[in-house]
């Protein structure tokens, strides 16, 4: 959001204090805006009437809960992430170097191992990959620097044999490029 959309917002944020019969004073509504002005006012408009269709708590929502309805909590973006990270292994492997739209991905799979380790782990120790993943995944995600990629065993193969100008490049894998990857398999 912008500056042409601090009006909206805050008849927005003032017709959600009225709700919840809360006082809103310009201070107050000036420090909801500074804390959720990264994000659309659709966005916020969506997240503010979902909220006003669902919430049973007595107090007015704080702008953390206004950003968790756009973006949802810590464990949906741990489980989306390992959904993302479950079909490239599933469908991608451990020959192929990956770069993951979300690159928290690559720090979690380096703690848990690798890329080539996680993707030849046994079948029957997978749920417990999931759930060890899902409680990295926060920790992880509160650092500021990841790697680019995750190496693949074709790649690091061929760095180790002089083969530098033969290393394929990784396969990039995003919620929206997932159909693409399995058009690629056929």
């Amino acid at each position: 959001m912008d500056q042409c959309n601090e009006r909206e917002f805050a008849d927005l944020i003032k017709a959600l204090a009225e709700i919840w019969e809360t006082p809103m004073s310009p201070v107050k509504s000036e420090l909801y805006f500074k804390a959720l002005e990264d994000l659309t006012i659709e966005q916020v408009k969506r997240a503010v009437y979902q909220i006003i269709k669902s919430r049973t708590f007595a107090s007015m929502p704080k702008p953390g809960e206004i950003r968790e309805a756009i973006e949802g909590t810590k464990q949906d973006k741990a489980t989306e992430a390992w959904l993302l990270l479950d079909y490239a292994v599933r469908y991608i492997g451990h020959w192929s170097s990956v770069q993951f739209e979300d690159s928290v991905i690559h720090s979690v799979v380096e703690a848990m191992g690798g890329w080539e380790y996680l993707c030849t782990a046994e079948n029957s120790k997978w749920k417990w990959k999931r759930k060890e993943f899902e409680n990295l995944y926060p920790i992880m995600a509160k650092r500021t620097s990841h790697s680019e990629f995750l190496l693949g065993e074709t790649a690091r193969m061929n760095m180790v044999s002089g083969y530098e100008n033969c290393i394929p490049k990784p396969v990039i894998v995003a919620a929206g490029n997932i159909e693409k990857i399995m058009m690629l398999e056929d």
